[in-house]
C-alpha cells in the first residue's frame, strides 16, 4: 500500500514495518504536507502514435519539464479539453498510466491497431514526508448531479484548526488504490473559500457495488439478536449501545446544493452508516482468536509431544501448524544453508549466552536446556549444549491462532503500506529428566510467531477481512461447525499465505517466560523480541518496541520524566515512537530496551513536573477514561493520561498493571484469555479509585474487521470509518 502526499510516497516491507506504523498515522491521524508550493506542469507531448504507440513515459521528459517524483498525472487527447484522470475511463487500452510511469499506449493492444495522440501533465511538489500534526477532522461527500470526466462525487476534507497552523499549503494528494485524488483549499472551482481548512476534490464512487457490500454487511449484523456497537477511544471503551434494527440498506437523497462553481450536488444519506459505528459481526472464537481444542489440537494440523489435550496429536511433528514446521519454513525461506536442527539450535542458544542489543546485556538463562530432549529421548541436563536436540520432540504446543487485521494502518491509500498480522501462539510443555511429560504449567512460557499478512493493498485487505468473515460463516455463529475439515482447511488457506514463506513475512517472534532459568527456579517473567537477520537469515535478538529499558527507566527516572514531558503531545495521541537513544542533559543514552523483566502490577511511572506538560489536550487526543472522580482536575488528568498511554503501549505493562493482566493474554495452561481481551474495568495504576478505564480489545478488533469488510474499507470515505480511528502505533 502506498500513501502519496504531494509527491511523497512511502512503501513498507517487513524490515521497516514498525516505522511505517508511525508515519502512516494519517488514517484520521497525520497528513504531512510539504512546506513549498506545488503545481501542475504544462501539458506535455513528447511522442505521437505513428510508430509502435504513444510513449509519454516519465523518464522521457527532462528534469526541467517534470519533477523526479510526481504525485499525480492527468491526460487528454491532443486538441481536446476533456481531462482523463488516473482511474477514469480512457478511450484506449493503456499499458501504463500512473505518476510513477507516465502514460504508455501500444498500438498492437488496440482493436483498430492505433492509439490516439495523448498529452499528459504531472502534479509536482515536495518529496519530503514529515511527521507533522496536520490532522483530518472530518470528511463529507456529495454526489454530483452530472459526472465530470468520469468522476461522480465531491469530497470536502476538513482539517483541524490546530493542525492548519503548521502549514500554509493549500493542496494535497491522496492515492486511493492507485487512483489519485487531488484536494485543494484554494478557493478555485468547487472549493468555496481559500484557506478555510476545507479541502475539496472530485472522486469516483461505485454506488452499485457500495450498496451491494453494505447489504451484505447488514445481513451479517442481522444474524445477531442484539448487536452491540462500542464507542472506543483508543483501546478504552467509552460507551456501548444496541445497533438500530433495519431491514435493508436505503440511500436517501436529502437535498440538492449549489457548489462554488455553480454546479450542483446531492447530499446522500446511507441508512447503514448513519446508524452509528458498525458492530462486530463474527464469533470471536471463529475468526479473531481461535483457541478451540478441536482446531488447534487436531492431530491432522498440530503436534503436542505430551498429547496434553488428549486428542492424539502426539503423532506427526511435521503437521502444518506444528512448532517444528513453522521453524522449518523460516529456515527454508531464509536460505541459511543450515539444517532445520541447526537453525532451531542456533535460536535456542540465545538463552545459553549473554547477548547485547542496543548497548544492553541480556543475561543467559541456561535452564532452557532442561525442557528439551536429545536423540536418545532423555532431557538435557544443566550446562549441556543442545547440538543433539531431537526436533521431532520439541516441547511446544499450539495455544491459539490470532487474527490481527486490526494492525493494518493505511488501507485508504493505495499501493503498499502496513498490513495486519497473523499470529501463532505456542506454550511450553514440561518434560521430566527421562523425557516423559509432567503436568503442564509448572513452568510457563509463550512463543508468538507474528507474521505480516500478504494482503497489503486496500482491496486485498478488504478481501482478507471478508475471508475471515467467510471463515466465521463456515463455523456457524455459535461455532457449531468449527470441528469440521471445511473450517480447518479454510483457516489453513489463510495461514499458508504467511507461513510458507515465513522468513519473508515474519515481522517478529516474541517470547514471554519465567521458565528458562530452569525448573523450579522462579525468576521474573521476561519479555524478548527476535527478528530474522537480513544478512544471515538467523533468528536474532532485537529491541522490544515502544519499551525503554525497564531496569533503568521504569520508575523514578528523571530521564524518563524528561522524555514524557518533551513528548507528551505525541504520547497523548499515541503517535510516539520510543527511540533507541535519547539525549538528556547533553548526553546521549541508550534508551530502547533489549528485554523486560517484570512482575505483577508493574506500571511505568516517573517524577513528571505538571508545569512541563501541555496546559490543554491536543486535538488529536482521545480520552482513555471511562469513569473519573469529580475532584480530578485538568492537571491531574493530563498527568494520568500521559503516564497511562505511554505505559499501556510498552510490552511489559500491557501484560501487567495497566490492564490488570497476569503476564499473558493467552494462558499457556488453560488457553483462557485475559480480561483485557474479553472485557474488564481497571483502576488507574496510580490514581486507584479515582480514574477507571474499561477494556474489551476483542470487541474493538471485531468492529475493525467489520469496518474493513464494509464499503468504507477503501476510498476517501475511509477517513470516516471505525478502523481509521485506531491508534497509530499499536504493536501488541
Amino acid at each position: 500500500m502506498k500513501l502519496c502526499i504531494k509527491g511523497t510516497c512511502m512503501k513498507s516491507n517487513r524490515k521497516n514495518a514498525y516505522l511505517i506504523k508511525c508515519l502512516l498515522t494519517l488514517l484520521v491521524g497525520v497528513i504531512a504536507l510539504p512546506a513549498v508550493a506545488a503545481s501542475w506542469t504544462p501539458w506535455l507531448d513528447r511522442d505521437s502514435p505513428g510508430g509502435s504507440g504513444d510513449y509519454e513515459h516519465l523518464n522521457g521528459f527532462t528534469s526541467k519539464q517534470v519533477c523526479s517524483e510526481p504525485s499525480a498525472i492527468q491526460a487528454r487527447l491532443r486538441g481536446s479539453i476533456h481531462i482523463i484522470y488516473d482511474g477514469s475511463l480512457a478511450p484506449d487500452l493503456l499499458a501504463s498510466f500512473s505518476p510513477e510511469a507516465g502514460l504508455v499506449c501500444k498500438n498492437n493492444q488496440q482493436q483498430d491497431k492505433r492509439c490516439n495522440d495523448y498529452q499528459v501533465r504531472f502534479f509536482c511538489g515536495s518529496t519530503q514526508l514529515q511527521d507533522s500534526k496536520l490532522k483530518v477532522k472530518s470528511v463529507d461527500t456529495m454526489r454530483l448531479t452530472e459526472d465530470e470526466n468520469g468522476l461522480n462525487s465531491v469530497a470536502f476534507v476538513t482539517m483541524t484548526k490546530e493542525s492548519l497552523e503548521l502549514t500554509e499549503e493549500n493542496n494535497f494528494v491522496l492515492d486511493l488504490d492507485s487512483k489519485q485524488v487531488l484536494l485543494f483549499d484554494d478557493g478555485i472551482g468547487k472549493d468555496k473559500e481559500a484557506g478555510d481548512g476545507i479541502f475539496t476534490g472530485l472522486f469516483f464512487e461505485d454506488v452499485k457495488d457500495a450498496l451491494a457490500t453494505d447489504s451484505k454487511t447488514l445481513e451479517l449484523i442481522n444474524r445477531i439478536e442484539k448487536p452491540i456497537s462500542f464507542e472506543f477511544s483508543s483501546r478504552s471503551v467509552l460507551t456501548k449501545k444496541v445497533f438500530p434494527q433495519m431491514d435493508s440498506v436505503v440511500e436517501k437523497q436529502l437535498k440538492e446544493v449549489t457548489l462554488a462553481d455553480g454546479t450542483t450536488a446531492i447530499i446522500v444519506d446511507n441508512s447503514l452508516h448513519s446508524g452509528g459505528i458498525l458492530p462486530g459481526v463474527v464469533n470471536e472464537e471463529n475468526a479473531l482468536i481461535i483457541n478451540d481444542v478441536d482446531v488447534i489440537a487436531d492431530p491432522a494440523f498440530t503436534y503436542d509431544a505430551c498429547n496434553s489435550d488428549g486428542t492424539g496429536n502426539d503423532i506427526n511433528p511435521n503437521a502444518p501448524w506444528s512448532f517444528k514446521t513453522l521453524m522449518s519454513q523460516l529456515n527454508a525461506s531464509s536460505n541459511t544453508g543450515l539444517t532445520d536442527q541447526e537453525f532451531i539450535v542456533n535460536w535456542l542458544e540465545n538463552w545459553l549466552q549473554t547477548n547485547s542489543v542496543n548497548g544492553f546485556s541480556i543475561a543467559a538463562r541456561k535452564g532452557v536446556v532442561e525442557y528439551f530432549k536429545d536423540a536418545t529421548g532423555n532431557a538435557f541436563s544443566a550446562n549441556q549444549d543442545l547440538t543433539n536436540i531431537d526436533i521431532d520432540q520439541l516441547p511446544f504446543r499450539l495455544l491459539a491462532i490470532v487474527n490481527r487485521i486490526d494492525l493494518s494502518k493505511s488501507t485508504a491509500y493505495g499501493q503498499s503500506g502496513q498490513p495486519g498480522e497473523i499470529r501463532f501462539v505456542f506454550g511450553l510443555l514440561n518434560m521430566d529428566q527421562q523425557g516423559g511429560c509432567q503436568s503442564i504449567g509448572l513452568n510457563k512460557l509463550t512463543v508468538i510467531f507474528e507474521y505480516a499478512d500478504t494482503a497489503d493493498v486496500c482491496t486485498e485487505i478488504n478481501a482478507r477481512a471478508n475471508q475471515w468473515i467467510d471463515l466465521d460463516n463456515i463455523a456457524g455463529i455459535n461455532g457449531q461447525n468449527r470441528n469440521t475439515l471445511a473450517f480447518k482447511n479454510a483457516l489453513k488457506d489463510i495461514t499458508d499465505d504467511v507461513t510458507i514463506n515465513g522468513a519473508t513475512q515474519l515481522n517478529q517472534l516474541r517470547t514471554n517466560d519465567f521458565a528458562f532459568d530452569g525448573k523450579n527456579v522462579f525468576s521474573p517473567w521476561q519479555l524478548k523480541e527476535f527478528v530474522i537477520d537480513p544478512n544471515t537469515g538467523l533468528i536474532t535478538p532485537d529491541t522490544i518496541k515502544q519499551n525503554p529499558d525497564p531496569a533503568l527507566f521504569r520508575n523514578g527516572s528523571n530521564l524518563m520524566a524528561d522524555y514524557l514531558e518533551q513528548n507528551a503531545g505525541d504520547i497523548l495521541c499515541e503517535a510516539h515512537v520510543v527511540p533507541e537513544q535519547y539525549s538528556f542533559q547533553g548526553q546521549s543514552h541508550n534508551f530502547l530496551g533489549a528485554f523486560a523483566d517484570y512482575t505483577v502490577g508493574n506500571m511505568w511511572n516517573a517524577p513528571i513536573n505538571p508545569n512541563n506538560l501541555p496546559s490543554n489536550f491536543p486535538s488529536c487526543h482521545d480520552t482513555s477514561v471511562t469513569a473519573m472522580a469529580s475532584w480530578v482536575n485538568q492537571s491531574a488528568l493530563m498527568q494520568s493520561e500521559v503516564r497511562h498511554k505511554f505505559s499501556l503501549n510498552t510490552c511489559d505493562d500491557c501484560h501487567s498493571g495497566e490492564t490488570d493482566t497476569n503476564f499473558v493474554h493467552v494462558d499457556p495452561v488453560s488457553r483462557q484469555l485475559s480480561g483485557f481481551l474479553t472485557g474488564i474495568s481497571v483502576d488507574d495504576a496510580i490514581m486507584q479509585g479515582d480514574i477507571t478505564r474499561e477494556f474489551n480489545d476483542l470487541a474493538r478488533r471485531n468492529q475493525v474487521l467489520t469496518s474493513l469488510a464494509s464499503s468504507q474499507a477503501c476510498g476517501i470515505k475511509v477517513l470516516n470509518s471505525f478502523h481509521a480511528l485506531q491508534p497509530a502505533n499499536i504493536v501488541h
